[in-house]
C-alpha cells in the first residue's frame, strides 16, 4: 500500500497550516523547479532566488488552489510566469546589451574530466545557454522540461495547458533550431545530441 499523499491532498494540508505539506512538497519538486528556471534564465544564483520565490508564492496562494487543475500544472504556471518577468525585466533594464549568463562557474564538474575537457565542456553549455535564450519562449519550455528534466510529451502539454501535437511541434522545432545554431559544436561521432546529459541541479549536491 502506498502511503505517499497525493500532491492535492498535500495542498488541502497546506490549506489548513499543516507546517510539514509545503517541506513534502518541496522535497518532490524543488530540483525540477530549479532546473526549469535556471535553463529559462541561464543565471544559477537568480534561478535559486526566483525558485524560492515561487514556493513562497505556493505558500500564499494555499487556500486559492483548487483541485480541478493537477498540482504540477498549477506549479508549473507559477514558474513559468516568474521566469517571463524576469525576462522581460532584463529585456527592459538591458534592452541593447549582450550579457553572457551568469553563474556558470559554480556548475558542479565533472571529477574525470581534464582541464582542458573540463573548458571545453563549459564552453559548450555556455553556447547552448545563449542559444536556448534565443529560442521562442514556448519553444524553450517544452524543450527544457523533455530533455532536462525527462518529461514525457503528455506531461509537457499537461503542464504547459497546450495540445499533445503542439508540443511535440515546438520540441521539435527547437531541436531543429538547436541543431542549426551549435552545429559547430556537435562532434560527428556523438550523432545529433545537443544537450548536456546532467541535470544542473540534484538535492545530492546539498549533501
Amino acid at each position: 500500500m502506498n502511503d505517499c499523499p497525493a500532491d492535492e491532498e498535500l495542498m488541502r494540508r497546506l490549506a489548513e497550516n499543516n507546517p510539514t505539506a509545503l517541506d513534502e512538497l518541496m522535497q518532490r519538486y524543488e530540483g525540477s523547479v530549479l532546473n526549469t528556471i535556471y535553463w529559462s534564465i541561464g543565471d544559477r544564483h537568480r534561478a535559486q532566488e526566483i525558485a524560492q520565490d515561487v514556493f513562497v508564492a505556493v505558500y500564499q496562494q494555499r487556500t486559492r488552489y483548487r483541485a480541478r487543475a493537477k498540482f504540477s500544472t498549477w506549479l508549473f504556471r507559477i514558474v513559468r510566469n516568474r521566469c517571463l518577468n524576469e525576462l522581460r525585466d532584463r529585456a527592459s533594464a538591458q534592452r541593447n546589451v549582450v550579457q553572457m549568463p551568469e553563474g556558470l562557474e559554480e556548475l558542479p564538474e565533472r571529477r574525470d574530466a581534464a582541464p582542458d575537457a573540463q573548458a571545453e565542456q563549459a564552453e559548450r553549455q555556455e553556447e547552448l545557454i545563449d542559444a536556448l535564450a534565443a529560442l521562442p519562449e514556448n519553444q524553450r519550455t517544452a524543450f527544457v522540461l523533455a530533455k532536462i528534466e525527462g518529461l514525457s510529451y503528455r506531461e509537457i502539454a499537461e503542464r504547459m495547458e497546450i495540445t499533445l501535437s503542439a508540443c511535440e511541434s515546438l520540441v521539435h522545432r527547437a531541436r531543429l533550431t538547436l541543431r542549426e545554431k551549435l552545429r559547430a559544436l556537435i562532434n560527428p561521432a556523438e550523432g545529433a545530441q545537443v544537450f548536456p546529459g546532467s541535470r544542473v541541479y540534484n538535492k545530492d549536491d546539498e549533501k
